[in-house]
């Protein structure tokens, strides 16, 4: 796109393993290398005092799952 391109690779029920993708004359990726399943603590989920927030739309990467319909 006008922003830069990228890939993704999903589990079928969305989890996000693999990422690469590149805008601005720079490039970057991310790859799961252990995924488990089960209950997480809500805490480990808090954005740092301070930290910018930044909201992707659904459907950014190619293979994402779509935004969610309100």
């Amino acid at each position: 796109g006008p922003q830069g391109s990228g890939t993704g690779c999903f589990t079928d029920d969305g989890v996000l393993l693999r990422s690469q993708g590149a805008a601005q004359g720079m490039q970057g990726g991310l790859e799961a290398l252990n995924v488990t399943y089960g209950a997480q603590d809500v805490a480990r989920f808090q954005r740092p005092a301070g930290a910018p927030s930044m909201q992707m739309p659904g459907g950014v990467l190619p293979g994402s799952p779509p935004a969610a319909k309100k």
